[in-house]
């Protein structure tokens, strides 16, 4: 009895000295990185053709604010300057783009057609997330001071859809074959589109796709055992290889099922970037101790493979505490008195009932802003970790 306590004794000591090793090696590895978010993607795009940001939830729109600082970069705008978006329809890209490449708009007039553009909408009868139109308005005051030669363009990814070309909800029903292959689809829309643009631009302009979630994902994922569930990320790693770049932009996810928005990592990696100060920064994953833990942004069940974060993505980038993302909704006076119609029209193809609609139309034309609904339980488990940790750091 005696041996077999002392030898689960020892074990146990055993353990707990080799989580704090561990521990250590993140801290030691965390305190020598000295660049931050922005710098980070600048110098991605100077080693790959292809950079896709793996976003965060679609509304935060602090991720959005990194991105328009590497887009103002002087880099960015020489050697990139066009932007590929997830959430932007194919057929939206040229409209668009004549909107990006249009000169003399004093601000009412370009946030007017800024309006126009968001009201496009693309499967869903309006994208509600602040940071389409946003880009889209930033863009184009940023593009009034460049030359032609060097105007940032933006493309879309999504599915070929037009509201225009629906009119039941049997028609709108077709879509659904559609949306089950749309990764392939998405993929495909950004290779035609960034292969003419390298034709045009004798192969010197690169590219920043913005995906969300697992379609930025390198690797595939899956929805059962044998069931595949095929990702862009992966289908434009088989086409550009080591070409692309894929950036993890630290987020909360979803470990324990897609119902569920929880921190990785049980806020342990939260812990450590807050307390070492490294809440702006970014480094590649390969041979990290953060980039050989096991993969667990998406759903036990969906990496059968048994990934670790450095096969899934090239690098990450920490970019301010939990308290300071903002998910923002909405684009203050969208729903014109001329568009008001259509919105509801829309709606009744996807079949709201009226009161939903008449919510839908009350509130997509006020912008809203709010934290995570979990926000103190996040605060609580990473303080936890950080009262665990403190001895070491």
């Amino acid at each position: 009895m005696i041996r077999r306590y002392c030898l689960t004794l020892f074990c146990i000591i055993y353990v707990v000295q080799l989580q704090g090793q561990n521990d250590n090696e993140y801290f030691k590895f965390i305190t020598e990185q000295k660049t931050s978010a922005k710098d980070y993607i600048i110098k991605l795009f100077k080693e790959k053709d292809i950079v896709v940001f793996s976003e965060r939830n679609h509304a935060e729109v602090e991720q959005y604010n990194l991105l328009l600082d590497v887009i103002k970069d002087p880099y960015f705008i020489k050697n990139v300057g066009a932007i590929y978006l997830e959430v932007c329809c194919v057929n939206n890209s040229s409209p668009i783009n004549n909107f990006l490449v249009h000169e003399g708009y004093d601000t009412i007039q370009a946030y007017k057609e800024t309006t126009k553009l968001y009201q496009l909408g693309n499967t869903m009868h309006l994208w509600n997330c602040y940071s389409y139109p946003w880009l889209i308005y930033n863009l184009y005051n940023l593009n009034q001071n460049l030359p032609n030669k060097n105007k940032i363009h933006l493309y879309g990814c999504d599915i070929e859809f037009d509201w225009a070309n629906y009119k039941t909800p049997e028609e709108y029903a077709t879509i659904d074959p559609i949306l089950a292959v749309r990764d392939s689809l998405m993929a495909q829309n950004f290779i035609e589109q960034y292969t003419n643009i390298q034709t045009y631009r004798n192969g010197k302009k690169k590219a920043l796709v913005i995906m969300n979630s697992r379609h930025g994902y390198l690797k595939d994922t899956h929805r059962t055992e044998t069931e595949i569930r095929k990702n862009t990320g992966r289908y434009l790693y088989d086409k550009y290889k080591n070409r692309i770049a894929s950036v993890f932009i630290m987020s909360p996810g979803h470990p324990n099922g897609w119902d569920k928005y929880e921190l990785i990592k049980n806020g342990k990696w939260d812990a450590i970037f807050e307390l070492t100060g490294k809440t702006n920064m970014g480094f590649d994953l390969k041979n990290t101790p953060f980039g050989k833990e096991k993969f667990d942004w998406t759903p036990e069940g969906w990496t059968l493979d048994k990934y670790r974060y450095e096969d899934v993505f090239t690098g990450i980038v920490y970019y301010k505490p939990l308290e300071e993302h903002i998910l923002k909704r909405g684009w203050e006076n969208s729903i014109t008195d001329d568009f008001k119609p259509e919105f509801i029209r829309r709606m009744k193809i996807m079949d709201f009932d009226d009161e939903e609609i008449e919510n839908e139309v009350k509130i997509e034309k006020t912008v809203r802003s709010q934290q995570y609904h979990n926000i103190v339980e996040f605060r609580n488990e990473i303080d936890s970790w950080k009262e665990e940790l403190k001895h070491i750091y």
